[in-house]
């Protein structure tokens, strides 16, 4: 931390604390000032301090300060009693912090105030990241049903690229299930249904590959993850894409690739637990693979150690069954090579990634905002979408 970051942490704490008390009612004078507080300088009303606490927040956020983020989200949610958009970002960090039953409670109110202000795309981004938070708990049924809930709502109130979100995100449980059809039929749909720009197309490139990967189609997903590595920065997605390169180039036999990846991940889960258990368990079947036993048993133990510690149940039991094989000596499974019925998917998110990858720097959320209907148009309807209303 520079110097500059520890004098703004302080001065962030001492406004924070004086936030609270405004929050609580408590009498304290509404001008909150402090040197380094930037947008906090000057805030006069609720909703201005709601505003500059929420910048505030992405601030911390951007640094890996999720704790002080999650606090500057909860208050600027507090002050901000009818817009969803703090409530969605406190339930967002309180997942990040392994705080389930807080972030839940966060999630359920932003659903609640979006529904109430007709404030449709947050709406469906509550349910979406409250499947989400189901998902990293292992309560897979749960997380599918809101994500069905998200993709319909999407589908409704015109929002495509939503209803994008809700099929990538069931490819995720798809593959986390063995679900090998139901996941590829996903994935197909969110790659038609994404903007050439939108910013998740990367993430769906390496989600279909980890569904490649986990059904023993190794050589066919490396290509995959190889791709989008460069695209996916933030440490703690990076770290679960340099994992599963590790389980990719395990499985097709690739030992200095597996290395790279196996240094990576161990210096990023040094560093920080989010998604850890993620990457080490990838480390763990890729050491497995290339028949690295007493590696495989250690990676696994370090990954369930640390999906025990927050709360992803189905990452402790993969990990086990990782362990339990490398120590019985079983045999590791062989590469089921590229999947011919399902080249035409591998290549067209590689073609996709290519044109992702030239978009305009700093336009393509712009151009998603101009461009987002607001009511569904003529050709919006569930079946262009893969969403139906279940039959009554």
């Amino acid at each position: 931390m520079t110097g500059e970051d520890e004098q703004f942490v302080l001065d962030f704490w001492r406004t924070l604390r004086r936030v609270e008390a405004l929050a609580a009612g408590a009498p304290v004078d509404r001008p909150v000032a402090c040197a380094h507080a930037g947008p906090l300088a000057g805030a006069h009303t609720d909703a201005e301090l709601a505003a500059a606490l929420l910048a505030m927040a992405a601030w911390a956020e951007e640094r890996g300060y999720l704790r002080a983020s999650a606090a500057c989200a909860e208050l600027a949610a507090t002050l901000a009693e009818d817009d969803p958009h703090p409530s969605i970002l406190a339930g967002r960090l309180g997942r990040r912090l392994a705080d389930y039953d807080r972030a839940e409670a966060w999630y359920v109110r932003g659903a609640a105030l979006a529904r109430s202000a007709r404030a449709w795309e947050q709406y469906v981004q509550a349910l979406l990241w409250h499947g989400f938070l189901h998902f990293q708990k292992g309560e897979h049924a749960l997380a599918e049903r809101r994500y069905r809930s998200a993709g319909r709502a999407a589908t409704r109130y015109g929002r495509r690229a939503l209803a994008g979100v809700a099929h990538h995100n069931l490819l995720t449980i798809a593959s986390d299930l063995g679900r090998f059809e139901a996941g590829a039929r996903h994935a197909a749909r969110a790659l038609a249904l994404y903007p050439v720009h939108y910013p998740r197309v990367p993430h769906l490139v390496h989600d279909y590959g980890f569904l490649l990967a986990r059904n023993g189609y190794f050589s066919a997903a490396l290509p995959l993850f190889e791709a989008v590595y460069p695209h996916i920065p933030a440490p703690h997605e990076r770290i679960v894409v340099a994992g599963n390169i590790a389980r990719a180039a395990g499985g097709a036999r690739v030992p200095r690739r597996f290395q790279e990846a196996a240094d990576e991940v161990c210096a990023l889960a040094g560093a920080a637990e989010e998604n850890a258990s993620r990457g080490l368990l990838g480390l763990a079947e890729g050491a497995h693979s290339l028949g690295y036993l007493p590696r495989a048993v250690l990676f696994a133990e370090r990954a369930a150690e640390v999906a025990l510690r927050r709360g992803d149940h189905e990452v402790v039991k993969l990990a086990a069954a990782v362990a339990e094989r490398a120590r019985a000596g079983a045999g590791a499974p062989a590469d089921r090579g590229r999947l011919a019925a399902h080249v035409g998917i591998a290549r067209e998110c590689i073609d996709r990634l290519r044109r992702w990858a030239g978009r305009p720097r700093g336009q393509a959320v712009n151009m998603l905002r101009r461009h987002l209907p607001r009511q569904p148009a003529p050709a919006e309807t569930a079946a262009s979408t893969g969403w139906r209303r279940p039959a009554l």
